[in-house]
């Protein structure tokens, strides 16, 4: 577990595939627990972001992963001023945007104390990007008789619905 840690926190992928040799099924190991320092919390903290990229195309579930203080690999790569990292990983997922940690913090709460605004800015498109995509996708969501929330609401006489959906 040294060798991977370590790996990681000095950016050696050649060191984190030696320590998956050593042991297969390591990664698997970190993964079962429920709040665990990954490779990709040291590599992040760090700012390493091609060995940080590398830890995702392996485990992607450890961007999501909390530690034992609460904190998630992009709230790691924000505290540290990483940024060009935490882009690369909202990139990956613009979910991690929302990933709440400790106390109910956000990467987006942590970027608003850092006052870098192109920062929060980007990662506050990303949110209403997500949005606009759900928001479109649920008004066009069919029911049973394969009636979307526009055929319900015009009937009914709500205008509204049809700006909507027309979005």
């Amino acid at each position: 577990m040294d060798m991977l840690m370590n790996s990681s926190e000095e950016g050696k992928i050649d060191d984190l595939y030696a320590a998956i040799q050593e042991n297969p099924h390591i990664l698997d190991l970190i993964e079962e627990i429920p709040f665990a320092e990954t490779p990709l919390h040291a590599a992040a903290s760090v700012g390493h972001i091609q060995h940080a990229m590398e830890i995702m195309r392996l485990k992607p579930s450890f961007a999501r992963k909390s530690n034992q203080e609460g904190f998630t690999p992009i709230h790691f790569a924000v505290q540290k001023e990483h940024f060009q990292l935490v882009l690369w990983l909202v990139d990956m997922d613009n979910d991690l945007v929302r990933v709440k940690g400790r106390e109910g913090t956000t990467p987006l709460h942590f970027v608003a104390k850092k006052a870098n605004l192109h920062i929060l800015d980007r990662l506050q498109w990303d949110c209403h990007e997500q949005a606009r995509y759900w928001e479109k996708r649920i008004l066009n969501w069919k029911d049973v008789e394969g009636n979307t929330v526009l055929h319900i609401a015009t009937p009914r006489n709500q205008p509204q619905a049809s700006s909507f959906s027309k979005q």
